[in-house]
């Protein structure tokens, strides 16, 4: 049987979204500049960024985005969707141990994995660790 940890293939483009505007595509030109900061600026004016307000306010517009913008977020879609089927290849068993009555979606599995952190094999820990680089 397999498990998923999140619908990523659902997920990954909002996902990506999210990582696109909080990390700033990492450029210089500091926090909350990247390929998409014009694009919410001007397609979604007066929306306050937290809880995924902003994300949903660019899909809306996602016809709208420029190009660099929605390369950045199909990019970043697609190495959250790699890390997330890494962890949920190397953590099977792991999930099936300690979180078979989790429902699945919304990170709920992921928070699980990491209050059974100490009781993980370690493949799973290494993949669970990794996540976020």
């Amino acid at each position: 049987m397999r498990f998923r940890i999140t619908r990523t293939a659902r997920l990954g483009p909002a996902l990506a979204l999210g990582a696109v505007l909080s990390a700033g595509g990492a450029s210089a030109q500091g926090p909350g500049a990247g390929p998409c900061q014009a694009d919410a600026e001007r397609l979604c004016k007066g929306v306050a960024p937290g809880g995924g307000a902003l994300a949903r306010c660019l899909k809306e517009h996602e016809s709208e985005l420029s190009k660099e913008c929605s390369d950045q977020i199909t990019k970043r879609g697609q190495d959250i969707r790699k890390r997330m089927g890494t962890i949920e290849e190397a953590c099977q068993a792991d999930i099936a141990k300690h979180c078979a009555g989790i429902e699945h979606g919304q990170g709920r599995v992921a928070r699980c994995l990491k209050d059974h952190e100490a009781e993980l094999t370690p493949d799973c820990r290494a993949a669970f660790d990794a996540r976020g680089r």
